[in-house]
């Protein structure tokens, strides 16, 4: 029983200088799409690549998420209740 494999693979993140354009670029893959950043100098690119690197590779989720509060409230709600907290403090949480 194999997890999937995206699972165990490192995401990278990477540095590139465009032809005629001074500043330098960090690259990245995000959500199945190729993303990019420019950055005026090579130790920026080198500091915001690290700090990408480690966010693609810690499970930090940077996407955009879209949702209603109403579902975000239930949600909230139903995981304190669960939690077992009082009756009393559920009646705040509402």
């Amino acid at each position: 029983m194999l997890k999937n494999t995206i699972d165990y693979v490192m995401r990278k993140v990477w540095i590139y200088k465009r032809k005629d354009i001074k500043s330098w670029w960090i690259g990245w893959y995000e959500n199945s799409q190729r993303r990019a950043k420019a950055q005026p100098s090579k130790a920026l690119a080198e500091h915001y690549r690290q700090i990408k690197y480690n966010q693609l590779n810690s499970d930090v989720f940077t996407g955009i998420v879209i949702t209603d509060w109403l579902q975000m409230s239930e949600e909230y709600y139903k995981d304190k209740t669960v939690e077992g907290i009082t009756e009393s403090s559920l009646m705040k949480y509402l």
